[in-house]
């Protein structure tokens, strides 16, 4: 009687347990998920190829590199070109000539005509005949009665005015003495105003005795 009283009660207590709360249950899983792993371990280290592949890289020695026997070409050298310097300016030689003087004191002239001198703008003729210069003036010309032309002129001698162009130790003035000696003003009747040498002309312009080639 107590013997079948004790299984009734211990089956009675299995079937009371879920099957996940007995211990055995999972003494008896982890067991079988050991014998598992282990075939399947086994058969992957079976299956692979445990033998390297041997590398079959093999160096090759290089060859050495061989220098150019071809000579490089010599360059010559070419010798420089003269550094020509370039001549000065010779000075005219020689006297100047008539077409000379003449565009030299006709250019005086009209710098003064344009700049409004009155007596400029009467000159009327300019010659040049054996190193004489000869300038007529003629108040006419310009509207002018001798009588003024006589009242407003300040020189006593009208080649002071006439041979003012060389009268100075500047390039006209030292071209023209040259070749003019004297310079000689008239009016348009022939009557004389004046005249003056060259030396004459260059004391009265620099206030030094004159001397020959200046």
């Amino acid at each position: 009687m107590n013997e079948q009283q004790g299984t009734a009660e211990v089956d009675q207590a299995s079937q009371a347990k879920p099957w996940f709360k007995i211990w055995w249950v999972w003494v008896i899983i982890v067991f079988a998920i050991g014998i598992i792993g282990n075939a399947i371990g086994i058969g992957k280290s079976n299956s692979a190829d445990p033998t390297p592949v041997p590398s079959a890289a093999t160096s090759t020695p290089s060859e050495p590199a061989t220098a150019s026997a071809t000579p490089s070409p010599t360059v010559s050298a070419e010798p420089e070109a003269a550094v020509v310097e370039p001549e000065e300016p010779k000075p005219n030689e020689g006297p100047a000539s008539e077409a000379e003087v003449l565009t030299l004191f006709q250019d005086f002239y009209k710098e003064r005509s344009d700049s409004g001198v009155k007596i400029a703008q009467s000159i009327t003729s300019v010659s040049f005949v054996d190193g004489v210069v000869s300038v007529t003036f003629d108040p006419a010309s310009i509207g002018w009665t001798q009588e003024l032309f006589d009242s407003i002129n300040p020189f006593d001698n009208m080649a002071v005015f006439a041979g003012t162009v060389m009268a100075f130790e500047d390039e006209p003035g030292t071209r023209l003495r040259t070749a003019v000696t004297e310079v000689r003003t008239f009016l348009a009747n022939g009557t004389s105003l004046g005249q003056h040498t060259a030396a004459e002309l260059y004391e009265l312009g620099t206030g030094n005795p004159y001397q020959p080639g200046r």
